[in-house]
């Protein structure tokens, strides 16, 4: 029993349905809010995940520069770049800038 009740207090720190102080009553999860799931998500896990990606081109650039060509050295430099960028918007918590993208996929992420 006493299980139970601590499964419904992480339910609650994880959703803002538990009534959060500051988080709208069922408000979708949301970086700006602090006690939720999604602010350490975004902080904290999010750049890991990112430096694992950006490591892993940069190791693999030779190999990508060699199969596809100079043009896609060039892209990777401006990917790595970006990608740089957002990691760091993100560990420490300045406003993300929206990402432009020529084909309008990006306003998916830039309206959350």
């Amino acid at each position: 029993m006493g299980s139970q009740s601590i499964n419904t207090d992480l339910t609650m720190a994880a959703t803002s349905t538990g009534g959060l102080p500051g988080v709208p009553l069922h408000a979708p999860l949301s970086a700006k809010y602090k006690d939720t799931f999604a602010f350490p998500t975004i902080k904290d896990r999010c750049p890991v995940i990112l430096c694992k990606v950006i490591d892993h081109l940069h190791r693999e650039r030779n190999n990508i520069g060699r199969e596809l060509g100079p043009e896609a050295m060039e892209g990777l430099y401006k990917v790595v770049e970006e990608l740089s960028k957002l990691r760091y918007e993100m560990q420490t918590n300045k406003p993300i800038v929206d990402l432009v993208d020529g084909v309008g996929m990006a306003s998916v992420w830039n309206k959350s």
